[in-house]
């Protein structure tokens, strides 16, 4: 099976940045379904356009961004919070025992604020 239109339009605008219509011509698609490819493409984020040529848009492939520190540690935190999550409902006997911890915690907390 070959490439996706999405995925051919991709390739030509790793190379060179392009019109609409120079891509419909390139790909051998219709106008109006390169124009639809292209908004897609740049809600996902992929492409952007560089500017106009006449009354069209020049579009090119958006090179990829790698997340910042502040990124990477809040997706490692959501990915932690998602394996243990999983983890605890795989393992009742587990959830159990954590529960009674979080209890007997909630516990002397109540006991000591009781205190103050």
């Amino acid at each position: 099976m070959g490439l996706s239109n999405k995925d051919r339009i991709l390739d030509l605008l790793k190379i060179n940045s392009l019109t609409s219509d120079k891509i419909a011509d390139k790909l051998n698609l219709s106008k109006q379904d390169t124009r639809t490819y292209l908004l897609r493409l740049k809600k996902e984020d992929k492409i952007k356009t560089l500017g106009k040529r006449g009354r069209q848009y020049i579009y090119t492939y958006k090179a990829y961004k790698a997340p910042s520190d502040t990124e990477k540690y809040h997706i490692e935190t959501n990915i932690l919070v998602e394996v243990l999550r999983d983890y605890l409902e795989s393992e009742p006997s587990f959830k159990k025992e954590v529960n009674k911890k979080i209890a007997e915690l909630e516990a002397k907390l109540n006991f000591i604020a009781s205190k103050t």
